[in-house]
């Protein structure tokens, strides 16, 4: 993935961290539960207005959902390495589930 495309594995991450379901989401950026589907899957790119709509309804910067992966998720074991944690590290962030402040 080049780091100028939109990187859906990060986008269902950062919708997962906020607890959001896919149909949550998708009615909080006024689009179907399907392109948000599209967008995870790497199916499809938002627009530049759905993009604007995500970064207000997830609380992250655009720049994060265009690195490429840096770790692997591995779900179903004890540990969970997650780029989301790497990344607020990086910037200096403290962590809440539902708000990220510096």
């Amino acid at each position: 993935m080049k780091s100028n495309e939109f990187n859906g594995r990060r986008f269902k991450e950062a919708r997962i961290y906020r607890g959001l379901t896919i149909r949550e989401l998708a009615e909080k950026i006024d689009v179907t539960h399907q392109m948000i589907s599209l967008y995870e899957n790497n199916k499809s790119m938002p627009s530049a207005e759905n993009l604007i709509r995500i970064e207000n309804a997830l609380g992250f910067p655009r720049n994060y959902f265009y690195q490429p992966d840096t770790n692997s998720i591995l779900e179903g074991s004890t540990f969970f390495s997650s780029p989301l944690v790497l990344y607020q590290e990086k910037l200096g962030f403290t962590e809440s589930k539902n708000n990220i402040t510096s």
